[in-house]
């Protein structure tokens, strides 16, 4: 005999609903439904109508089993027939009684399959207010049935455009029934992210078209499958969606992450699909999920585009030819004034939060190999685009072993703070002048400058004074400097272009700022070591006025042939200014900051207690001489504490205060009276100018008395001062709290 439990059980699956989310619907226990759907008992009174109202069913029915039909669906209006079938998702009676979400109207578009057959189809529209009323009603059984009729119509191609007003939703929906195939329709691939969802591209004529663009690679020019005049766009949020339900959306997941950039049509044509940025976001969320198989497979694509490349220059010298490369997409294409636009490649590059992660996961190898690519993909890019200079040329991300093993040593979570503080401070030697800059540890810093460099000439210069060419040495290969430590096996006859070969290399190095910059002690420097001898051999190369003018660059100090291995080297003296500075730059925030500490205890000892309630009671106790002290004590706290006036005593701030407010009142101006003579603006002279002077003048003349009254009290002066009226010093009191930048300190 079927119970109230097996009911409740049954309506519950219909609706997919666990035990669980139908305990939290009516605010019980997952056990409570349990025991009702296993028979132990049956729910109360009072939780019945709201089960009758979820289920969407009678008491009647709950109670005893027993169903009426108020009315019967053949006897219902059409609309209504169909908004009742979608709510209760009675996918058998909506395709008995014939509904479609097919319109009569259909459209047509012209295409070419495969790349040289003319293509005319005609296919239905959609009714895309009846979809929707689906998805809202969660109408899954009834759903996928639309996704079979849209997934049959369409096969070959995908319209996003047709289902623009609900094109969120529908995508949702699809990966909540994990429908793949209505992705690939609705050309899921090729969409754009954006908040705004609308086409990129709008045209005067209604078009559905492709929403991919397939580019020849073979014959030079660019030849089209279909041209992309609509790409559409959906929210971050959708595409995220995706990959939040990734495992009950498996089908879903393992479409949009099957990477193909290329399809080809036969063995002599080969065509690169257009999907925009997509491989590299999907690249960030295989990142992201730790999906092995999809950075496997991209890594294993790059290399093979990168092999199958043709980074030759030699044909390059056609009329209007250039070589461009978009790094967003990753298309290598060749950019004609006078031809069409040609595909060459694609080439990725690997991305820097990639080979932090696989070196995060303990993936060390690989990671060097996707450095090792990148490099290579560097190189020959900046040879194919004629790149010159430093600032023009690629350069993928790539670590060398020093940066290499840093990273490690940052990543590891076995050091102490004071290890990882040693660590960040020093980069192979090289101390980090902005890491160092931020400390507030005077001790440290000292400790860090004296062992360490400031430049890697810094270090190269030391070292060779100091007998430490082995240190020197793996310093050079760590950095992947081997010809600079092939001259320094050469011995002390090359020391002095070894220094010269160290400035012209490490010019981008962490701290080669000053390079670059003019300095008067550089200049002084140099002047004192050209000696004689050199300002001679100078003049022979340079005109007078050209020798006089020495500014202090380093380039200056190498055109002179001056001796990098003197003692009184210019350089290394200017770098030992600059490590000072850093010294004092770190002593003097950290004079400041116990100023700054020494200022806030001093003001919380002079103010504390003065709160406006404690001068409201003295004016309740007519303690009227403590009130007019005390309160003269905050006045001049917050003049020198809060607005930091630095006069000696008392009045000298409040002078200042005053003169400061009385700078910002407003002056007088004047008009053109209509017959070319300047007048007084009476109107803003009455309005606004007098108002505000007597406002001030009404506040200073308060202050001003408070101090003197103060005087009166503490020093028994003899100057005549009115005494306040018990208004006055309400008044008084109610400016000097308002001035108050902290309550209470």
């Amino acid at each position: 005999m079927e119970t109230i439990g097996d009911r409740i059980k049954e309506k519950r699956k219909e609706l997919g609903l666990t035990q669980l989310e139908l305990a939290e619907k009516l605010n019980v226990t997952d056990r409570a439904v349990s025991k009702w759907e296993q028979g132990e008992g049956d729910p109360s009174i009072a939780i019945l109508p709201e089960l009758a109202k979820i289920f969407d069913v009678t008491l009647d029915y709950l109670m005893t089993g027993k169903q009426v039909d108020i009315i019967s669906l053949d006897d219902m209006d059409s609309n209504k027939r169909l908004e009742y079938l979608i709510k209760k998702d009675d996918v058998n009676s909506y395709k008995k009684y014939g509904y479609s979400t097919k319109l009569q109207k259909k459209i047509s578009f012209d295409y070419e399959f495969p790349f040289k057959k003319h293509n005319r189809d005609e296919h239905h529209l959609f009714d895309i207010n009846q979809i929707s009323q689906i998805i809202d009603s969660k109408a899954n059984k009834i759903f996928n049935l639309v996704c079979d009729e849209i997934c049959n119509d369409y096969k070959m191609i995908s319209l996003s455009c047709m289902f623009e007003p609900i094109l969120d939703d529908i995508i949702m929906m699809a990966i909540d029934n994990d429908r793949a195939d209505l992705l690939q329709v609705l050309g899921f691939k090729f969409l754009t992210l954006s908040e705004k969802n609308t086409s990129r591209v709008r045209r005067q004529y209604e078009s559905y078209v492709v929403p991919f663009l397939i580019t020849n690679i073979n014959n030079g020019f660019l030849s089209e499958y279909g041209r992309l005049l609509e790409t559409h766009s959906i929210k971050p949020a959708t595409f995220d969606y995706l990959f939040e339900n990734k495992n009950k959306a498996s089908k879903c997941y393992k479409y949009i992450m099957n990477l193909e950039i290329k399809y080809s049509v036969n063995e002599h044509n080969t065509y690169f699909v257009y999907d925009g940025d997509l491989p590299y976001r999907l690249l960030d969320k295989a990142i992201e999920l730790d999906d092995e198989n999809y950075i496997e497979k991209f890594f294993n694509i790059a290399k093979e585009q990168f092999e199958a490349t043709n980074f030759s220059t030699k044909d390059d010298y056609h009329i209007g030819y250039k070589s461009k490369y978009d790094q967003k997409n990753g298309y290598l294409y060749n950019d004609h004034s006078i031809r069409p636009r040609s595909i060459l490649s694609r080439l990725f590059y690997m991305p820097k939060n990639l080979i932090y992660k696989l070196i995060d996961n303990k993936q060390e190898k690989l990671a060097r190999e996707m450095m090792e690519y990148n490099t290579k993909l560097s190189i020959s890019l900046n040879q194919k685009l004629r790149l010159d200079g430093e600032k023009n040329k690629l350069k993928f991300f790539t670590m060398n072993e020093a940066e290499l093993n840093r990273y490690k040593e940052l990543n590891n979570n076995i050091l102490s703070d004071k290890e990882r503080e040693m660590v960040e401070s020093v980069n192979n030697h090289i101390i980090v002048s902005g890491y160092l800059k931020g400390k507030d540890d005077l001790k440290f810093v000292k400790k860090v400058l004296d062992e360490n460099y400031y430049h890697p000439y810094e270090f190269a210069y030391k070292s060779l004074h100091n007998k430490k060419e082995k240190e020197l040495y793996r310093y050079f290969i760590d950095t992947e400097n081997e010809k600079l430590a092939d001259l320094l096996m050469q011995g002390k006859d090359y020391y002095n272009e070894l220094l010269f070969n160290v400035l012209t290399t490490y010019k981008h190095a962490p701290n080669a700022l000053f390079l670059k910059e003019n300095s008067k002690k550089l200049t002084e420097y140099m002047k004192e070591t050209i000696t004689k001898e050199d300002e001679k051999i100078a003049r022979q190369d340079y005109n007078s006025e050209s020798f006089l003018k020495l500014e202090g660059t380093i380039e200056d100090y190498i055109d002179y042939n001056c001796n990098f291995m003197d003692k009184n080297n210019p350089i290394i003296r200017h770098i030992e200014d600059l490590k000072n500075d850093i010294y004092e730059s770190v002593k003097s925030k950290i004079e400041a900051k116990k100023k700054e500490e020494d200022l806030k205890n001093e003001r919380a000892k002079v103010v504390k207690g003065l709160t406006k309630e404690y001068f409201q009671e003295l004016l309740k106790k007519s303690e009227n001489e403590l009130f007019i002290i005390k309160l003269s004590s905050l006045l001049d706290a917050i003049l020198k504490f809060d607005y930091r006036y630095e006069q000696e005593d008392f009045a000298g701030r409040l002078k200042a205060y005053c003169d400061f407010c009385e700078s910002l009142l407003p002056k007088s101006r004047h008009m053109d009276d209509g017959l070319g003579y300047m007048v007084l603006d009476t109107k803003y002279e009455e309005e606004v100018v007098k108002p505000e002077r007597a406002n001030f003048e009404k506040r200073t003349n308060l202050l001003n008395r408070l101090r003197m009254l103060r005087n009166n009290i503490a020093h028994s002066e003899t100057k005549q001062v009115k005494e306040f009226t018990p208004q006055e010093m309400e008044e008084c009191m109610e400016l000097v709290c308002s001035m108050n930048k902290k309550e209470e300190m």
